[in-house]
């Protein structure tokens, strides 16, 4: 018993010292008299972090840049009332990069949370780094989506690989309404904060569709004609595949089977896809018909690839183990932008690899069958 006891209470300080070492240091920072910004040189070892709080004003914008000489040392950005750990945060260095620039949404104290990448921390690894914050003065009217107010009529899609997720209310675990190509024009209905980042309520031209999407894939666009449909450019071809031998893949005048044939596919046939919904359990997408006059029409999404071999594409029919995998990844990420890459099932759980932003930036998670996960790891080190 007495054995038991004191291993007990050996367990209890060894994890309390764990602990301790893992809590975050935090520092105000101040700003030089006369000056709009700071540099700050300091180092971490392993699991340490350190919090910087920087208070600012709605409209203003925020610079930060983070030169570090270990390159697993990344930063997060957590909006007023955010914490690491109990929000997602605003911005994301491990997959946006290390230079933060941006029009503050709200009035308070933002954290800047700077770190080692747990496969390095775990190694024990140390960092010496340079920090660079300033703020600006209130910033003009911007060409995307940074605000809570006011803003352009009309929003143009850019900055994603794929498609824009838009979804029934603004939350990641929102259902999905529709998938929007960069360069699609949509109307601007207002934008909201919530989760730790800005949400634009946005409608298809002409009628249609209306959800919510990420600000950031947002920027101001000048009123389409009547006449104009959803522009598309070279970004978005991609490629006919999946369609038996011998048959060829329909495209129809609207989304559904009910409606008429305008067209027809075969495999490889390059295509332009304008954007993407939902109708019932099939994903249906707005193509142009490169090989046919420049036609337009519907077909089934899931028969699209993309035109170069070395992009992943989204999985179409994905298990729920990998789906509560993508949600657990977006929310850790703060990114909308996540494909799976791949998954091994096994008794002990589902190991789910996902890409997440443009350069499909690798992330580990597992999914149990209680449809629980663990929390996603970056393996980009």
């Amino acid at each position: 018993m007495k054995i038991f006891q004191f291993l007990a209470c050996m367990a209890a300080l060894f994890f309390t010292q764990i602990a301790t070492a893992q809590e975050a240091v935090v520092n105000r920072v101040q700003f030089p008299a006369g000056q709009s910004g700071t540099t700050i040189r300091d180092s971490l070892t392993g699991y340490q972090s350190v919090e910087y709080l920087l208070g600012a004003s709605a409209g203003q914008r925020m610079v930060v840049e983070l030169v570090p000489s270990n390159p697993s040392t990344y930063f997060n950005i957590f909006a007023p009332g955010d914490r690491p750990g109990e929000s997602a945060a605003m911005y994301i260095a491990a997959t946006n990069g290390l230079r933060y620039e941006g029009v503050l949404p709200e009035n308070g104290d933002y954290r800047i949370q700077v770190f080692i990448n747990r496969n390095a921390a775990r190694r024990n690894e140390s960092t010496n780094y340079t920090l660079n914050v300033s703020i600006g003065d209130a910033a003009p009217r911007q060409d995307f989506a940074d605000g809570l107010s006011g803003g352009p009529d009309f929003w143009e899609v850019f900055g994603v690989s794929q498609s824009l997720n838009v979804r029934a209310a603004p939350s990641t675990s929102a259902r999905l309404v529709m998938g929007l190509m960069n360069g699609t024009v949509v109307q601007n209905r207002g934008c909201r904060r919530n989760e730790g980042r800005v949400w634009c309520q946005i409608a298809q031209v002409g009628g249609g569709a209306t959800g919510w999407a990420a600000s950031q894939y947002l920027r101001e666009a000048a009123a389409p004609s009547a006449s104009t449909r959803p522009a598309v450019n070279a970004g978005n071809v991609m490629r006919v595949v999946g369609v038996p031998s011998g048959d060829v893949l329909n495209v129809r005048s609207g989304p559904g089977t009910g409606n008429s044939i305008v067209g027809a596919l075969a495999n490889d046939d390059p295509v332009r896809v304008i954007g993407c919904q939902s109708g019932g359990t099939t994903r249906w997408c707005e193509i142009e018909m490169i090989t046919d006059m420049r036609e337009r029409g519907w077909v089934a999404g899931r028969y699209l690839s993309a035109a170069t071999d070395s992009t992943p594409t989204p999985t179409q029919n994905v298990s729920s183990a990998e789906q509560a995998c993508l949600r657990a990844v977006t929310v850790e990420t703060n990114n909308p932008d996540v494909v799976l890459l791949s998954s091994s099932f096994s008794q002990a759980g589902t190991e789910v690899m996902v890409g997440v932003g443009p350069q499909r930036a690798p992330w580990q998670c597992i999914a149990y069958s209680d449809g629980s996960t663990t929390r996603p790891m970056s393996m980009r080190n």
